[in-house]
């Protein structure tokens, strides 16, 4: 209890008058948000661990600590939002405005972090715009304008939000300008990324649905195919901004109310929607060695491209199926465009191709892909005859049995 003047004054009170709710209500919705960021960072820190697996070997190592300090981030957000639970517990029943600006606060902390995810998320999804249409040059100008601006709107929102006046009685007249400016900026903020991440949404959906090389194309399962092209096109964050642009005129604050678990997931939604993709490369080689088995491809050991093992493969040269060169030809085609559909960001799929004298051995780096040739080395009933007359055999390309040649009792 506080006093303005010789009054009394119960900011605590005023503060849940203001924002429409109480504290019942703000630990059951936090709980509810913390169930749900918990499971999103969950499956962040299990990606994370695949794409080392897969990748560390294959991937830019600046890229790779890009991935892990990602990972951090995200528990980071989870954490805050738990120290935010803490004070909640103890403190929302009587001293609700002794907390306000640390959950506020906090709350802000996650939006930079959500600013910065969405900024480079989005930077990820425009080069694969990019890529897929073929690299022209008047893709790169509207993409980078659309997300230079929602980062700039996030940034300015952050600053307003780290302006919140101290609650004391005697500020209390400061509040209602300051909300409301806040509400104004953040719905700026909202519709400007809402409008560019909803663009490369629909964008990426329309060239995957189109790509014969992604893992929509060629998923045959009906629930991954969606699963696919969900996370392929950053769909989930988009959902949790339209529920939160939709409910942005509601009374009371995403702070306390139901609104809770879109401030604190659409972060992690962005880098969980990144990294799937990023995984998912995985998928996309083992489709492709899927369409080598078809043509006649067999096994002969598995590893990943985390432990250098790779995959090795034999076409054995007296039983080639009809296609397999071409199957070869296709797989390495296929890599390339491959990369387009599912956002590699390397520029292409290094084959490299080593003679030796069992066959020859063709290499994809990353998850690694071996392709042995073997080479018949038995030898047929005429090759065996004509090894055993030295005059059949043939000369500079030319066979010599039915040369003239010089009689060797009558001279020449």
């Amino acid at each position: 209890m506080s006093e303005y003047g010789n009054y009394p004054v119960d900011l605590s009170e005023i503060l849940w008058m203001s924002l429409a709710s109480n504290s019942e209500k703000a630990i059951w919705w936090s709980t509810f948000a913390i169930v749900l960021q918990s499971f999103i960072v969950g499956s962040i820190i299990s990606k994370t661990f695949q794409y080392f697996e897969y990748f560390k070997k294959s991937d830019n190592q600046i890229f790779l600590g890009f991935i892990g300090l990602g990972c951090a981030l995200c528990i980071g957000t989870l954490m805050v939002t738990c120290a935010e639970m803490y004070k909640l517990i103890y403190h929302a029943k009587t001293e609700f405005h002794t907390i306000f600006r640390f959950i506020f606060f906090g709350d802000n902390t996650i939006l930079l972090l959500g600013g910065i995810f969405n900024f480079t998320g989005g930077m990820y999804y425009a080069y694969r715009v990019w890529k897929m249409c073929n690299r022209k040059w008047w893709v790169i100008p509207p993409l980078a304008i659309g997300l230079c601006g929602p980062f700039g709107a996030s940034l300015a929102v952050v600053v307003k939000g780290y302006q919140l006046p101290i609650l004391i009685p005697q500020n209390l007249g400061q509040l209602g300008p300051y909300f409301a400016d806040f509400v104004h900026t953040n719905k700026i903020w909202g519709g400007m990324t809402l409008s560019m991440d909803a663009t490369l949404c629909v964008t990426l959906t329309i060239l995957l649905m189109r790509s014969k090389d992604s893992v929509f194309a060629n998923e045959t399962r009906l629930f991954h195919k969606l699963m696919a092209l969900m996370y392929e096109s950053m769909f989930p964050p988009v959902i949790f901004l339209i529920i939160g642009e939709a409910s942005g005129n509601m009374e009371g604050a995403p702070t306390t109310d139901w609104r809770k678990f879109v401030v604190t997931c659409i972060p992690c939604l962005y880098f969980h929607s990144v990294l799937s993709a990023l995984v998912s490369r995985q998928t996309i080689r083992g489709l492709l060695n899927s369409k080598l088995a078809s043509e006649g491809v067999n096994v002969l050991s598995n590893g990943t491209g985390g432990t250098g093992g790779g995959k090795k493969f034999v076409y054995p040269s007296s039983a080639y199926p009809m296609g397999s060169e071409a199957a070869l030809n296709s797989f390495n085609s296929t890599s390339k465009h491959a990369e387009e559909g599912r956002g590699y960001w390397n520029d292409q799929v290094e084959v490299v191709e080593r003679k030796s004298d069992n066959g020859s051995v063709v290499t994809v780096p990353g998850p690694l892909v071996k392709i042995e040739h073997e080479q018949n080395s038995a030898v047929s009933e005429p090759d065996s005859y004509a090894s055993g007359h030295p005059h059949l055999s043939p000369v500079d390309g030319v066979s010599t049995a039915n040369r003239d040649r010089p009689n060797r009792l009558t001279g020449p």
